[in-house]
């Protein structure tokens, strides 16, 4: 980033609501876009920022977030609707992924308070019909709540991945269901299924709920008829399971 581009203020639609008159620090996002807002509400919500703006010198600052994975404006604008108190947007399609980010900007930043308020919109999100299951269980597990886990694992139903794109041969499709063939997610596995995920997904999985997953799933989940499968006998396994794993009662 150049001197000239620096010293601009840039702003779109994640932070035009944050251009405050009488703002004592502005953030610059990864992707270059501006926040002009008050230090103190950085202060009251993230012991990180708390010691940053400790240290500063009373004047405006400017805090650069260069982190392209999760600074950029989308993620910065929902961190201040915590910090302003503000409702968040439900998710535009049904992704974990937006707050994913969030999530991973709140653990760099030592924010405790916003990830304890972020667990009831999720719960909101899926009856509203914005999130699917695996969302809600992916974000319990990144939130290290299991009982939003648990409740994603309830409603899972039939809910199962399903091919990108509909313009491929025969071959493609035939490889696409075959978990021996690819490490995407397995077109017409239960998205609860842990032998049907993306190795990716599989991978940044914690193990403790990995392993309460797989043993919860194991031989339970009905492939081609996934709305007879009880999972709400899987997810009481799992609860078991995963409290089992964090008492080391195995051992």
């Amino acid at each position: 980033m150049n001197d000239k581009t620096k010293n601009q203020i840039m702003f779109n639609d994640h932070s035009r609501d944050f251009q405050f008159e009488d703002s004592d620090v502005t953030i610059r996002t990864s992707d270059n876009v501006t926040f002009k807002i008050h230090r103190f509400r950085l202060m009251a919500v993230s012991a990180v920022f708390r010691d940053m703006m400790a240290i500063g010198k009373g004047e405006e600052e400017e805090l650069c977030l260069t982190d392209e994975s999760f600074e950029d404006a989308l993620t910065i604008g929902k961190f201040l609707c915590f910090c302003y108190g503000r409702s968040l947007a439900a998710p535009a399609t049904k992704s974990h992924k937006p707050y994913q980010k969030l999530i991973n900007l709140c653990n760099k930043y030592d924010c405790p308070g916003v990830l304890a308020h972020l667990e009831a919109p999720v719960y909101k999100w899926y009856i509203e019909d914005h999130l699917a299951p695996r969302n809600v269980f992916v974000l319990g597990c990144s939130l290290n709540q299991p009982k939003l886990a648990i409740y994603g694992i309830t409603h899972a139903g039939s809910w199962r991945w399903t091919a990108n794109s509909m313009d491929i041969t025969e071959a493609e499709k035939a490889k696409s269901k075959d978990r021996t063939a690819i490490i995407s997610s397995v077109v017409g596995c239960s998205v609860m299924d842990p032998s049907g995920l993306a190795y990716h997904d599989f991978k940044d999985m914690p193990d403790a709920w990995k392993f309460s997953l797989i043993r919860a799933t194991w031989g339970k989940i009905k492939d081609g008829e996934l709305s007879k499968t009880d999972w709400k006998q899987i997810a009481e396994d799992f609860e078991r399971i995963f409290k089992m794993v964090n008492d080391d009662s195995t051992c």
